[in-house]
């Protein structure tokens, strides 16, 4: 069973669009851009066509983020459910429920909390 992730941002965050933290201040404007200040230095202003890979570089290593393995254990889940006459060892099938609870909990802590 995996670890549950902290989500990455509070129910009023996501309301507001936005986080404030002691050290920086991260927004979504209406327009799509993400407004990044640290109080020090210039506020970056990043236009919905850079969100994509400054994702991959920001999830890039951390526990949060995802993996070659993840890659691996999705694809072999797929081949477990298309193949289902395959032999797969117990191994397989263990290390693949695993990674699966913990690839989900990953997701689930980057996305807006469920309304009600």
């Amino acid at each position: 069973m995996s670890e549950k992730i902290k989500p990455a941002l509070t129910r009023e965050d996501w309301a507001r669009r936005g986080t404030i933290r002691a050290d920086l201040v991260i927004a979504l404007t209406d327009e799509g851009v993400v407004a990044i200040d640290d109080g020090e230095t210039q506020s970056v202003h990043l236009p919905s066509s850079a969100f994509h890979a400054v994702a991959a570089f920001t999830l890039h290593g951390q526990p949060f983020g995802f993996t070659r393995e993840d890659v691996d254990s999705l694809r072999l889940i797929g081949r477990i459910l298309h193949e289902p006459r395959t032999p797969f060892t117990r191994d397989d099938l263990l290390r693949a429920e695993s990674l699966l609870e913990s690839i989900t909990d990953r997701i689930a802590a980057l996305l807006p909390p469920e309304e009600g």
